[in-house]
């Protein structure tokens, strides 16, 4: 699978989902928050690493995405922590990858919050991607 179909596969399992009653939004370009009516995040990768054997063999391949956003709310911290908890249950529900060659391997999640700038969280979860090779 290509860098641009595995974007295109989170993208979609992010897009419309709905936390408290607010779409969440999901992009594979770098977004900013003009909606207050949904939570809006960008889906991009950072990184890939891909080991090679002795005779060029695909050992192992590795792909770091970022899903990365913004969180709208009246009561900030809970509305961030709900968004998160629903695209982490997303992102790693076994479900999902039953007839993919790739999974989750780690996570790593940021909220940064502050009710005195705009009623906007930034929300930040770092996904490793494994896939499974021969």
């Amino acid at each position: 699978m290509t860098r641009r179909e595995i974007l295109d596969f989170y993208k979609n399992l992010i897009n419309g989902l709905v936390v408290n009653n607010k779409p969440v939004r999901a992009h594979t370009t770098i977004v900013l928050p003009t909606d207050a009516d949904s939570h809006t995040f960008s889906v991009l990768a950072q990184q890939e690493s891909i080991a090679l054997g002795l005779y060029s063999e695909m050992m192992s391949r590795t792909i770091q995405i970022v899903i990365s956003g913004f969180v709208h709310g009246s009561d900030l911290f809970v509305e961030a922590e709900d968004v998160v908890e629903a695209i982490v249950n997303k992102v790693t529900d076994k479900n999902n990858y039953v007839t993919c060659a790739f999974g989750p391997a780690s996570l790593l999640v940021t909220v940064e919050a502050s009710e005195l700038v705009d009623f906007v969280a930034h929300v930040q979860i770092r996904l490793t991607v494994e896939f499974v090779t021969e």
